[in-house]
C-alpha cells in the first residue's frame, strides 16, 4: 500500500544578510525593510544597542547581530539597511530594528531544505542555527535581542 500524500509546504522567509552568518526569519516576522541615511540611526551607542531610529512615529532600538554576538560592527558605507522586527508580547519594546550588511532576498524554506546543524550557536541572541542549501544560518532571538535593548 502506497504512503498517504504529505502535504509540504513551504515557509515564505527573508534571508538578511549580516558580515558573519546571515539570519533568516519568516515574512511575518518583519514589520519593514528600510534604507536608511547613515545618521539615520540617532542616539548614543550602549551595550548592544547601537541606537535608535524614529520609525512611524516610535522611537525604536537598533542592534545587530555582529554587537550583540561580540563580533566587529563597522556600520557599511553609505546608505544602512535595516529590517524592523515584530516583538509580540512586549509592550515596552514591541519592535527592534537590525542593522543588516546588506539588502535581504525572500527565500522559501521547506523543511527539506533546513536542516538543522549541530554547529553551536555561539551566542545568547541566536535561537536556533541551520544550514540552507549548504550554508549555515541563524535565527535571532529576538526578545533576547529586546529585552537587552529596552
Amino acid at each position: 500500500m502506497a504512503a498517504p500524500n504529505q502535504s509540504h509546504q513551504s515557509l515564505h522567509c527573508v534571508l538578511m544578510p549580516t558580515t558573519a552568518d546571515p539570519a533568516l526569519m519568516p515574512y511575518a516576522a518583519v514589520a519593514e525593510i528600510l534604507e536608511i541615511d547613515p545618521d539615520g540611526i540617532e542616539g548614543e551607542a550602549r551595550g548592544i544597542q547601537l541606537g535608535e531610529l524614529a520609525w512611524r512615529g516610535r522611537r525604536v532600538p537598533v542592534t545587530s547581530l555582529e554587537q550583540a554576538c561580540g563580533r566587529a560592527a563597522a556600520a557599511p558605507p553609505g546608505k544602512q539597511v535595516i529590517a524592523v522586527l515584530y516583538n509580540p508580547g512586549d509592550e515596552r519594546v514591541p519592535y527592534l530594528a537590525l542593522r543588516l550588511a546588506d539588502a535581504p532576498r525572500s527565500q522559501a524554506v521547506h523543511e527539506t531544505n533546513l536542516p538543522s546543524t549541530s554547529d553551536p550557536l555561539g551566542c545568547e541572541y541566536v535561537q536556533a542555527a541551520a544550514l540552507l542549501n549548504g550554508r549555515k544560518v541563524v535565527i535571532p532571538d529576538v526578545p533576547a535581542l529586546a529585552r537587552e535593548c529596552g
